[in-house]
């Protein structure tokens, strides 16, 4: 059955956002993934390109399944925000010389460059990467 807000998680060529398995997860970790995952896939993909979608969304499951007390610790903008950025810092799109203006994607993606990055250092210790 298709929600209504998943009207709002697609992105050019590439459809709606993809639903993640939550098989062995209990109901609130398993909400918490449906969303964040999905919301992490639309997010990385308007921000840095439909290129980035998948790695956003990628991220996100592995957060949440083996971390999930880490992906709580903020609100799903502010975590989408931040895997984002994680995504981002891994291809090295940011910097003055790299295409995305630190200041600016802090800005777009509604957090501080100071949240953004001490989040991206908790999810990448808290996932291994």
């Amino acid at each position: 059955m298709r929600m209504w807000g998943d009207l709002f998680l697609t992105l050019p060529g590439l459809g709606g956002a993809p639903r993640p398995d939550p098989t062995s997860l209990d109901e609130d970790t398993a909400n918490l993934l449906d969303v964040l995952a999905r919301h992490s896939w639309k997010l990385t993909g308007d921000t840095l390109g439909t290129d980035y979608a998948d790695e956003g969304y990628a991220l996100a499951v592995l957060l949440v399944c083996k971390a999930p007390e880490v992906a709580r610790e903020k609100d799903i903008p502010t975590q989408s925000a931040i895997i984002t950025w994680v995504i981002a810092s891994r291809h090295d799109l940011l910097g003055q010389d790299c295409g995305l203006d630190i200041p600016n994607l802090s800005r777009e993606l509604g957090s501080t460059s100071r949240e953004l990055f001490d989040g991206a250092k908790r999810v990448r210790e808290a996932t291994g990467g």
